[in-house]
């Protein structure tokens, strides 16, 4: 029996029908990751918000090791989310990204 492959979409980013916000698409890197490569990642990540289009409001950056020991920065420069919401919009955008991915690999397995 002859093996099929087939390729992966790699979608970079989606526009809602409604002409909402683009979300942007960043794959997801291997598990194990050197500084350079963290660098990149955050660098394509800055990338999708140039200076001249959008200003960046604020981050929350979270780092942590093989034993669980982690550390965070985070900044509100805008102030349009409250700095105690802070903590709740990270982790629902983060789910949101789970939720992007899972989709995609259930249409990749399909």
């Amino acid at each position: 029996m002859t093996e099929h492959k087939t390729s992966t979409p790699r979608l970079h980013s989606v526009r809602f029908k409604d002409g909402g916000a683009t979300v942007r698409v960043i794959h997801a890197p291997p598990k194990r990751k050197n500084r350079a490569d963290l660098d990149r990642l955050v660098r394509e990540t800055l990338a999708f918000y140039p200076s001249d289009s959008c200003d960046i409001g604020g981050f929350a950056f979270v780092v942590w090791d093989a034993e669980g020991a982690s550390t965070c920065v985070l900044a509100n420069y805008d102030g349009r989310i409250p700095s105690i919401l802070i903590p709740d919009f990270v982790r629902n955008r983060l789910l949101a990204q789970k939720i992007i991915q899972w989709t995609m690999d259930d249409l990749k397995d399909s």
